[in-house]
């Protein structure tokens, strides 16, 4: 009975890791980016983008159980697709992560002024000083305060939904409103959505969180990846509910004017908590690609993972939402199609017999580079 629980407890630590690591900045855009296209498209992203990074999660973690080693994604594409894959990788994957870290700095700055109406570009440092101490205590803490957060996450949001569902608050008419029409709106999520599910960073992570029970990590990644989903579908409705054609690029200010201080002030509390614990699993997962894949010095690697970022913002380039959702289009689907090319290799050359392996999943791998490829030119053009 006692391996059991144990199991069950290393299966749910595993799924918050991956859950706590896709919560993140991207809640907050993904209304405004579907009140551009109109609601229902919008659950089409968010349910459909959302069983697509299921599938990728699991060809990873397969990938990372054929592989001697823990290897980081850059390492796992110079093994079966060459060195150059590797650096293709590399940039990419970090400028997605930067990305990310620069959309959690300007967001987590925006809602530290709106609270304490200090300057912006000060408050987004402090994120970051207290983003950094939590790196420093690495992904052992950070797996265990995910379970609390995860938990948080769902008892605020639920807390909005039913203070949203008292007396008028909640208007259903008006989430069939839609700002824009045409053939390109239909798109404009894409690219939001598909960064708020960007998580896959911590599956070599999770690999060393289940160290006993790596078999299971296929359940942890499906249960990792349903609680963003679920959470995803209920904030939106919630916000675009309450703030109909109201809206602005980080939903809690919206909900703010809606539903008064309160509710700001809990929501900006729960945007806190999923760009914070986002932030640290993002920088460890950084941090680990230059120590492990370049033999670079821990301090070294911490100064190159979170100094980029302060010194973007602080130039002023580029918005929350515009960094969101260029990141996500861009960087997040050319890893999306390498991971697909990378499984397909590892199927067939990898070192060892998988603790779980799915078949060859040819017309499934085939399906996401189609969908990675369409989002992609629809966001460019």
């Amino acid at each position: 009975m006692k391996k059991r629980e144990s199991r069950l407890l290393t299966v749910i630590k595993g799924g918050a890791l991956l859950g706590g690591t896709t919560i993140g900045a991207g809640i907050l855009a993904i209304p405004y980016a579907i009140s551009q296209s109109g609601y229902w498209i919008g659950m089409i992203h968010l349910v459909g983008i959302g069983v697509a990074m299921i599938v990728l999660n699991l060809f990873l973690a397969e990938i990372s159980l054929r592989t001697d080693g823990t290897q980081q994604l850059p390492g796992l594409a110079e093994r079966y697709l060459g060195k150059n894959a590797k650096i293709l990788t590399f940039y990419i994957m970090i400028s997605l992560i930067y990305g990310a870290l620069i959309a959690y700095m300007l967001g987590s700055g925006q809602i530290l002024t709106e609270l304490t109406g200090l300057p912006i570009d000060l408050m987004g440092i402090l994120f970051f000083l207290f983003v950094a101490l939590g790196v420093y205590f690495g992904v052992k803490v950070v797996s265990r305060i995910e379970v609390l957060f995860v938990v948080g996450l769902v008892v605020i949001i639920l807390g909005i939904f039913l203070r949203a569902s008292q007396g008028d608050g909640l208007q259903w008419q008006d989430l069939n409103l839609r700002a824009s029409s045409g053939w390109s709106s239909l798109f404009v999520p894409y690219g939001t959505v598909l960064f708020s599910y960007f998580g896959f960073v911590a599956v070599p992570e999770m690999e060393k969180v289940m160290t006993r029970y790596k078999n299971d990590i296929q359940l942890a990644i499906i249960l990792g990846l349903s609680i963003p989903i679920i959470l995803y579908i209920l904030f939106t409705t919630v916000v675009l509910g309450v703030a109909g054609g109201d809206m602005s690029e980080v939903a809690t200010v919206a909900l703010g004017r809606a539903l008064g201080s309160e509710v700001q002030f809990v929501a900006n509390v729960f945007g806190l908590i999923a760009m914070f614990t986002s932030s640290i699993s993002l920088a460890l997962a950084v941090i680990n690609i230059y120590k492990e894949e370049f033999d670079i010095p821990h301090l070294s690697a911490v100064i190159i993972t979170l100094l980029p970022p302060i010194s973007i913002v602080l130039t002023g380039v580029g918005s929350f939402f515009e960094f969101i959702s260029l990141a996500g289009a861009l960087a997040g689907s050319i890893l999306g199609i390498l991971i697909v090319f990378i499984y397909w290799q590892a199927k067939t050359t990898g070192d060892t017999v998988p603790e779980f392996s799915f078949g060859q999943m040819r017309w499934a791998g085939i399906g996401l580079i189609c969908l990675m490829l369409l989002g992609m030119v629809s966001v460019i053009m």
